[in-house]
């Protein structure tokens, strides 16, 4: 609905990891501690919403029951309001309301207030989305208003422009379309800010259709072209289906039926691919009229029979509606009035109960178009005054027009002349007013300028990827130099070491020479010297022999001597 259930999970954790305190809670006080469990099995319920709904829904009614802390039961009441079914949601919104008002008044900090004024204004929001699926307007209106108020308090910035969004539909309903523009205005401006593209997207959607019904289809197809723009960039399907449908109708009330053809069907492919059988139902109902008026009534009944199976599948009453009211068109085109105006009626009436007026305004103007080929002018009359009435009310220049040509086709047969003059001067101006050559080129321009921003987009990404090439080309390349450059300078600096060793090498081979020089100088000086001593020594020894030989020669022998002490014992 309004709020995101995450976001309120993510400021509830907040509240409780940030301040440390307990909230009011309906049962006995739970620790911050007794939060975290809680707290997990949420994170855990509210991620499988994207895959599995049914069992999430079971999961967080099992967790509604055992939750004691009224911060948890309000999530959880939020998240059910999102996912339960249309008969049971309401039901937990009131709760959630309830859970809100309970507890403000025993909030205990700021920062709880926020959390269960949040819960209000959610609650306060989807009353006002009840209140208009009944067709209550200014109750619906009362509700947004209040949640508004709610939401600038705590400066809930999205919230404001949800309701802003929704109260300019609300003015749409009643045809105030001033009114409508300058809440969509306010609400486009909010999620500008918030860079809320889907929801720009979709109230420019709204606005395109507004000034498509004011006449103004170049404004309404740049809205349109603005609104298909947001949506590719987020991949949107959903509204792509939708702006290009819409683009297509204004192809169609330009009569460029070929290139309103195009957008139909890209409409179809898009709605069948994210299976939306509303949007499928609408796109058969479009390509039906584009074959009825292209003259093929084959494909025009069976997108018509389409579209009716589906509205039946769906139980959607102004699908429903819209198929009796095209049908009628078939036999009104092939000339069988009794069976168009059999088709009409039908139609009308489910109109009127829908209070779709446009569309019943444009379904009692063919119906009055087929008495007149029955020749029951009083009764064409009757009713083209009626489709009139409601045209006016309205206030959309092409509906006008249109009821405008056929009291004017009644009133010359009827003879009223002056009444024909001045609904063929009615017709012409809103004709003109929709249909003329400045809008044609307006159009064209809008239409232009989507396509080169798109183009644009498109030439940016390419260059963007082929400049990424070339960086990552360029980045090789240079990582090759480096590299290369890299191998050079190891190469020189490996040739320097060898150079160096080499150098080295030689100084210590010229050092070595040099020390093997003196050593061998040396050694032969030594060897000089040795010689010089072993002569000395020779001649030494030779002096001291010679000086032996004197001397034993001067000294008696042993045997002298023993003679002569021998001789001198016997005397």
């Amino acid at each position: 609905m309004l709020f995101n259930s995450v976001k309120l999970l993510i400021l509830f954790t907040q509240l409780a990891l940030e301040t440390g305190q307990h909230t009011q809670m309906r049962e006995k006080p739970i620790t911050i501690s007794c939060h975290v469990p809680m707290l997990l099995c949420l994170w855990f319920v509210i991620g499988l919403q994207a895959w599995a709904q049914d069992p999430v829904i079971d999961s967080l009614k099992k967790q509604l029951k055992s939750a004691t802390h009224d911060t948890v039961r309000g999530i959880i009441l939020n998240s059910l309001t999102e996912l339960a079914s249309e008969e049971e949601w309401p039901f937990y919104n009131d709760e959630l309301k309830k859970l809100a008002e309970n507890n403000l008044p025993l909030a205990k900090s700021a920062r709880e207030r926020k959390i269960y004024l949040t819960f209000q204004a959610i609650a306060l929001s989807n009353l006002g989305l009840l209140a208009s699926g009944k067709n209550e307007i200014e109750a619906a209106k009362k509700f947004h208003e209040q949640s508004i108020e709610i939401c600038e308090q705590i400066n809930y910035q999205k919230g404001i422009g949800f309701c802003l969004g929704e109260l300019g539909t609300l003015e749409l309903k009643q045809f105030n379309m001033k009114e409508a523009l300058d809440y969509y205005q306010q609400s486009i401006a909010i999620k500008n800010d918030l860079k809320d593209y889907k929801g720009t997207a979709l109230t420019l959607n709204n606005m395109g259709y507004i000034y498509k019904s004011l006449g103004n289809t170049a404004r309404a197809l740049d809205c349109y072209f603005q609104a298909l723009n947001l949506q590719e960039k987020t991949n949107d399907l959903i509204g792509m289906a939708y702006a290009n449908s819409n683009i297509g109708g204004i192809h169609h009330s330009q009569g460029d039926l070929n290139t309103a053809l195009a957008y139909f069907l890209k409409s179809l492919k898009l709605n069948e691919e994210i299976n939306n059988g509303i949007g499928v139902r609408a796109t058969y109902l479009n390509l039906g009229t584009i074959y009825l008026q292209l003259a093929d009534y084959e494909k025009a009944e069976e997108c018509y029979k389409k579209s009716l199976l589906l509205a039946e599948m769906l139980n959607d009453k102004k699908g429903q509606a819209l198929f009796y009211s095209h049908v009628g068109s078939i036999y009104k085109i092939k000339k069988e009035p009794n069976k168009a105006i059999e088709f009409y009626q039908k139609g009308v009436k489910m109109l009127e109960e829908l209070k779709m007026y446009d569309d019943l305004s444009s379904a009692l103007n063919n119906m009055a178009v087929s008495y007149m080929d029955l020749g029951n002018y009083d009764k064409a009359e009757q009713l083209a005054d009626k489709s009139m009435k409601y045209a006016l009310q309205i206030g959309f220049p092409k509906t006008i027009g249109a009821v405008a040509r056929i009291q004017k086709l009644v009133n010359e047969k009827s003879g009223n002349y002056k009444k024909a003059l001045e609904m063929y001067e009615l017709e012409i101006k809103m004709r003109d007013s929709v249909n003329n050559e400045t809008s044609r080129k307006a159009n064209m321009r809008s239409e232009l300028k989507y396509e080169f921003e798109k183009k644009s987009a498109a030439d940016s990404v390419a260059h963007s990827k082929e400049s990424e090439i070339k960086n990552a080309e360029l980045a090789k390349q240079k990582a090759e130099i480096s590299a290369k450059n890299n191998q050079q300078y190891a190469l020189f600096g490996g040739l320097g070491l060898v150079m160096i060793f080499a150098g080295f090498m030689y100084n210590r081979f010229k050092v070595t020479q040099k020390q093997k020089s003196i050593i061998e100088s040396q050694k032969t000086e030594v060897e000089c010297q040795k010689y010089l001593v072993e002569e000395k020594q020779k001649e030494i020894l030779d002096s001291i022999q010679y000086a032996r030989r004197i001397q034993m020669a001067q000294i008696p022998s042993e045997k002298q001597v023993a003679k002569s002490l021998e001789k001198l014992r016997i005397n």
